[in-house]
């Protein structure tokens, strides 16, 4: 699944449809682009029609024309701006801008076509868009590709390719998903009966969280305590070394051309599904340290029962 982040005519915000400065107005919204065009779980796309859309009576083009007072070298500087600086490398998402208004309003998720919607803007929302559907910053982005992760988990095949997009700082073991299935899932002699939705799909929020709060966590000059310690004061769940038997917390990894094992017995204990039943589950997620000193990163082995 895909964020489509689209750029439109309310994308310039409407002090562009007021100001006499456009090209410092271009200048901003550049800026703000620029960042979200490298994202690796989202794309920018304009409708296929957005200039020609009017605001105040003005398409895009009107208010250049208007703003170069007839000069037309910088008419088409404006214009190239627009074109070969603003938009460079944005696609055309192949639909119209009713369109594209009509899936941000009704369907910001669309799990058939794989794919969330939101709208890029400058420095006003897009009208009769859910705010929290207008966003400026990477860290928006992030927040709502995280909301993705949380609400429309899909399959567990789904849900770690995108994480494994979304969460730079982490590794995740080839065979994570498949641990993934068994969240929920009561062990041998536990005390409580399974969960009314079992794998991701029952877990999504718990272990978005967890995974979001490992992602954040600045791993360089602390000790493996402080770390666990911020994990979960962000996560909201115990973070800490296994307790007893550890000897099947040995997993491989790739550290470039070479393979090898790491002690993976930090853990993650999420105990609550997105049901938020009464029961205390004891699912984990466990991990270790791995890379080099100066660009640590977290392995992430296992998601699922208790081992």
């Amino acid at each position: 699944m895909q964020g489509i982040v689209f750029f439109g005519v309310h994308s310039f915000g409407e002090n562009f449809w007021n100001t006499a400065d456009i090209l410092a107005s271009l200048d901003c919204s550049e800026k703000l682009v620029a960042p979200l065009k490298r994202s690796s779980y989202s794309k920018i796309k304009t409708p296929t029609d957005w200039f020609d859309i009017r605001v105040v009576g003005k398409t895009v083009f009107d208010v250049l024309q208007d703003a170069s007072g007839g000069d037309q070298q910088l008419y088409s500087r404006m214009l190239t701006k627009v074109f070969d600086g603003l938009l460079r490398g944005v696609a055309d998402s192949g639909a119209s801008f009713a369109d594209a208004m009509a899936k941000l309003r009704t369907n910001s998720i669309n799990i058939a076509d794989e794919e969330y919607y939101l709208a890029f803007k400058t420095t006003t929302n897009w009208p009769d868009i859910d705010g929290i559907l207008n966003i400026a910053t990477p860290e928006e982005l992030y927040q709502s590709a995280l909301g993705c992760l949380r609400n429309a988990p899909v399959s567990e095949a789904s849900y770690i390719a995108r994480c494994e997009r979304v969460f730079s700082k982490l590794i995740f073991h080839p065979k994570v998903g498949e641990t993934m299935k068994r969240h929920g899932q009561a062990n041998a002699g536990a005390k409580y009966s399974p969960a009314r939705v079992q794998g991701i799909c029952g877990f999504s929020h718990s272990v978005t969280d967890a995974l979001s709060a490992l992602n954040g966590v600045e791993l360089q000059g602390k000790t493996s305590s402080q770390i666990l310690d911020e994990v979960q004061n962000q996560s909201g769940f115990e973070c800490s070394p296994q307790g007893k038997d550890k000897s099947n917390l040995k997993f491989k990894y790739n550290e470039g051309a070479n393979e090898k094992e790491l002690n993976c017995e930090f853990h993650i204990k999420i105990h609550k599904d997105n049901d938020a039943a009464a029961t205390h589950f004891q699912d984990r997620i466990y991990f270790g340290f791995c890379g080099s000193d100066d660009e640590k990163k977290i392995f992430v082995a296992h998601i699922g029962k208790h081992l």
